[in-house]
C-alpha cells in the first residue's frame, strides 16, 4: 500500500458484483486482494461524492429510491456502495 490513507470497508465487496470492466485508473484507488476482494479504497476516492444525499437516503429522510444503486454498473454507482460498505 501506498502512504496515502485507506478507508477500509465494514463489509467487503467481490469484484464479481462490479458489473463494469474496471480501468486502471480505479483499480488504483481500491485495495483488492489476489482473490478479488475490495477491502478498501484511497481516502481521496471518494472527494467528488455528495455523501450528504447519500447520508440523507439511508436515513428515510430523503426519497430517491435511485440514488443508491442495486447494482454496480458505473463509477458513480461503485462510489456510492464504497461509502456505503466503509466505516467512515
Amino acid at each position: 500500500m501506498s502512504s496515502e490513507e485507506y478507508i477500509f470497508l465494514e463489509h467487503t465487496l467481490h469484484q464479481n458484483y462490479i458489473k463494469f470492466d474496471l480501468t486502471e485508473d480505479v483499480a488504483s484507488n481500491l485495495f483488492i486482494t489476489k482473490d478479488g476482494t475490495v477491502m478498501a479504497f484511497k481516502e481521496s476516492y471518494l472527494k467528488d461524492l455528495d455523501k450528504d444525499k447519500i447520508n440523507l437516503n439511508i436515513l428515510g429522510y430523503r426519497k430517491d429510491d435511485n440514488f443508491i444503486p442495486k447494482n454496480i454498473s458505473s463509477e458513480d454507482d461503485l462510489k456510492k456502495v464504497l461509502y456505503c460498505c466503509s466505516k467512515e
